[in-house]
């Protein structure tokens, strides 16, 4: 059995309102029509062409927008590509193994994730689903198997658990398997929390004003969460190493109060 991750909490609260840093943009911003309800989007190259592009989910048409770069700031026209109900969260990465940049987003609204593979020419094909926990929110995704493919977490708020979804051949999942959480888990992210070269997880559950700890055996399945307290209303998670001892640690962004919440990793003796 793995050793639990000793966590410690240090909380780092900065309002918003009292911190100025100013970034040399342009004077205005350039917009570019998506669905309707743009909600997530991610940046990747999905053509090939070295070049910046974007993938936006649209909650309330069901769609994802792909937008292409043109390299020089500038992007094409979108191409719309059905989802299920209400996508949510959308991610990028090469699911196939064919060094094509492939589209994962979660339908909220039914209970699925839907994966979409690239064609290399910035053309996607028809959308696969599979299913999740109730309303997922949230993917993510990590080598939770060890055979080096890309496999999926997915955070569902209304049955309080991570979906994992293990990648098999071609873009092909296995059927999710379901971790339990605390109440209302809206965000996920990977991380080495252990050091011990796996992949594990960490949750904000938003309703238990608490952040879980899945770690993860090496083979795609992972321990009985750890719970650690966060502030009010947790709603994101990332990681970090913020104290410069090579070691995993978390910031929560913690809706309900106002601040952020940083656990910082401590060394077991």
């Amino acid at each position: 059995m793995a050793m639990p991750p000793l966590l410690y909490t240090s909380v780092a609260a900065m309002e918003h309102s009292k911190v100025n840093t100013h970034i040399p943009l342009g004077k205005s911003q350039v917009q570019y029509t998506t669905g309707n309800a743009p909600w997530s989007l991610a940046t990747a190259d999905f053509n090939g062409d070295h070049i910046s592009a974007l993938a936006v989910s649209n909650f309330d048409d069901n769609t994802v927008s792909i937008i292409l770069g043109k390299g020089n700031g500038t992007f094409q026209s979108r191409v719309q590509y059905t989802t299920g109900k209400a996508p949510y969260s959308v991610i990028a990465a090469d699911f196939s193994h064919d060094k094509r940049t492939d589209v994962a987003v979660t339908n909220s609204r039914k209970n699925s994730v839907t994966i979409m593979l690239s064609n290399g020419n910035g053309i996607f094909q028809s959308q696969i689903t599979y299913g999740t926990g109730k309303t997922p929110v949230y993917v993510t995704t990590g080598d939770f198997s060890g055979d080096s493919r890309p496999d999926l977490a997915v955070a569902n708020v209304e049955s309080h658990s991570v979906s994992i979804l293990l990648s098999s051949r071609n873009g092909i999942f296995e059927e999710a398997i379901q971790h339990s959480t605390e109440q209302n888990p809206h965000s996920v992210a990977p991380g080495d929390f252990n050091s011990d070269n796996r992949t594990d997880l960490d949750v904000a559950n938003s309703f238990g004003n608490t952040v879980s700890i899945l770690l993860g055996n090496g083979n795609g399945t992972f321990e009985t969460q750890i719970t650690y307290a966060a502030g009010k209303s947790p709603y994101c998670v990332t990681t970090g190493d913020f104290n410069g001892d090579y070691r995993t640690d978390l910031a929560v962004a913690n809706f309900g109060d106002g601040t952020v919440g940083i656990l910082l990793s401590k060394e077991r003796r």
